[in-house]
């Protein structure tokens, strides 16, 4: 534009001195005019071609750093989707792992429920045996009381049996004393005759016979040899 102008002027100073109506210098301005015009352009072209490849390189510029930034984004995409997958198979293991855990405490709680059962039946168990067992106490104890009654009893009878036999002892060895019998029959079931080995020494004679014959018939035999 700065050239346009001095061009213009130019003109101008030339058709003021050659006069205005002069047609030569008037075509000389106009073709000077047109030249200096034409200049004008061609210059600003190039300035204008100039500022473009400057712009373009700009923009190259530019674009290498959004492309290289793009590439940089996507190796950081690529990251986090391998990071994301590896989350989600974690994710994965742990969520089967506690579904593992809760089987195995599934599990325990049942067997947990059982032993508690079977330990409530054996209390039962125990308790009725308990019972049992003091059920049986008594009966042995009335046993024993009932033993105790027979012996007492039985005490009593064979204390008159004993009393019984001393005094048929005593008529025995009053009939001996009168000369009637006097083979002695022992406790031990054997008679012994005057004269053996064993008659001084049979004290507690349990019955007199007058003969060998009547001591066998009431079962004492002669002792052995």
């Amino acid at each position: 534009m700065e050239i346009v102008a001095v061009g213009v002027g130019i003109i101008l100073l030339l058709m003021a001195y050659g006069g205005i109506w002069n047609v030569e210098i008037m075509k000389r301005g106009m073709l000077a005019f047109a030249a200096i015009g034409f200049s004008s352009l061609l210059l600003a072209g190039c300035g204008a071609d100039q500022e473009q490849v400057q712009l373009n390189e700009k923009l190259e510029t530019k674009n290498t750093v959004v492309l290289e930034a793009n590439q940089s984004l996507k190796s950081e995409l690529s990251e986090l989707q391998t990071e994301m997958d590896k989350l989600k198979g974690d994710f994965q293991g742990q969520t089967d792992q506690q579904s593992k855990i809760q089987e195995t405490v599934d599990s325990l709680q049942k067997e947990n429920a059982t032993l508690t059962e079977s330990i409530t039946a054996l209390k039962t168990q125990n308790t009725e045996l308990l019972a049992s067992v003091g059920e049986k106490d008594k009966s042995i104890q009335q046993m024993k009381e009932q033993a105790a009654v027979s012996k007492t009893t039985s005490s009593g009878t064979n204390s008159q049996s004993s009393a019984g036999g001393q005094a048929n002892s005593q008529t025995a060895a009053t009939v001996a004393s009168q000369g009637q019998c006097d083979i002695k029959g022992s406790n031990s079931g054997i008679y012994h005759v005057p004269g053996s080995t064993y008659y001084s020494r049979t004290k507690n004679v349990a019955r007199w016979f007058c003969s060998t014959e009547e001591a066998e018939k009431a079962g004492y035999r002669a002792p052995k040899q």
